[in-house]
């Protein structure tokens, strides 16, 4: 099913792919190789449960590579969300249980509907002035 879903690009695989992938809402469901990093795996425990998305461990990285096509793979989001229902009923019926992820209290049956555009959804605001960019040995962010 990994498969079906990275030749369909609905996929992002990878630490820095699947973690843009759970900031920006698009990733409906993370898969996470057993064999993967204490420090990975607490980072993506960690965005999951901060952006209320779900998280499996399955397999080595390269049993999840191989499944997607690729190379080894610590990581990697479904960005649909019929292919990640699919995928997570797999992964249960299979017998590994999803990490337990703590919802916002006030999270619904509609949190899924709503996008679970956590706080930071619309991106970080930023300056965007250019002022003394270039002269006068200023970087252009400060006033």
């Amino acid at each position: 099913m990994l498969g079906l879903a990275a030749r369909g690009r609905n996929v992002a695989s990878g630490e820095f792919q699947t973690e843009k992938a759970i900031k920006t809402g698009a990733g409906r469901l993370v898969v996470v190789a057993e064999d993967a990093s204490a420090n990975t795996k607490k980072r993506f425990v960690d965005k999951c449960s901060y952006y209320g998305v779900s998280i499996f461990f399955y397999g080595t990285k390269e049993e999840l590579g191989r499944a997607i096509g690729k190379e080894y793979r610590s990581g990697l989001a479904v960005l649909e969300k019929g292919l990640a229902k699919s995928v997570k009923d797999l992964l249960e019926k299979a017998g590994y249980a999803d990490a337990k992820v703590d919802l916002p209290p006030d999270a619904g049956e509609d949190w899924e509907e709503a996008g679970r555009a956590g706080p930071f959804r619309g991106g970080r605001a930023k300056d965007t002035s250019r002022k003394n960019l270039g002269h006068r040995g200023g970087t252009g962010w400060e006033r």
